[in-house]
């Protein structure tokens, strides 16, 4: 609780940005390197919901969903900091914005200045750490069975030729999955 009690003290009054519908952005002046991201407790981020046969015919097979489990939100960072050397860093708890409503989760990640990468770059990005993709703005390594969904160039930075998920939705991939993106020839 200290933890968190010095987090507000820190944030309190300082110019906030809407980054999605989940996220308000900060910039704090102690640390101006990271920029510190506060999600709403009843819509922490997005997890992926999978349709093998693509109903809506736009070729992707994995739909965003809203989360309100804490754990999820947080295995999702684990997972992106296992496989990327950009670590989100867990900040605190922020108390709720109306009365009524969850407390705030509050992340902060590495400042990140450059600008959003092609698809065909992500890719490229991508494959070279054996990372296919399976769907549009999907891809799964076979070896680790990590799963990258909502992998569009809002949520991911190529820095010298290395991807960077930064908020793409992170997750151990199921049996199913990886059994029907081998039944389609999507990995090897």
């Amino acid at each position: 609780m200290r933890k968190s009690r010095a987090l507000n003290e820190r944030v309190d009054g300082i110019p906030q940005e809407r980054g999605g519908d989940e996220h308000i952005l900060l910039g704090v002046k102690s640390d101006p390197e990271r920029i510190y991201k506060t999600t709403f407790g009843d819509n922490l981020g997005c997890y992926s919901r999978f349709w093998p046969s693509d109903p809506e015919l736009t070729g992707k097979h994995f739909h965003a969903e809203g989360n309100a489990n804490p754990f999820l939100y947080l295995k999702r960072w684990l997972y992106l900091n296992a496989i990327s050397e950009f670590q989100t860093r867990y900040e605190g708890i922020l108390p709720p914005q109306h009365e009524g409503h969850l407390p705030l989760i509050c992340i902060s990640q590495p400042m990140l200045r450059v600008d959003n990468p092609t698809r065909r770059e992500i890719e490229a990005a991508f494959r070279r750490y054996k990372y296919f993709k399976i769907s549009e703005d999907a891809f799964l390594n076979p070896e680790n069975k990590v799963l990258l969904t909502d992998a569009a160039p809002r949520n991911i930075r190529v820095i010298d030729g290395a991807p960077v998920p930064f908020d793409a939705i992170a997750e151990r991939a199921s049996e199913k999955i990886v059994t029907w993106a081998t039944s389609q020839g999507r990995i090897q």
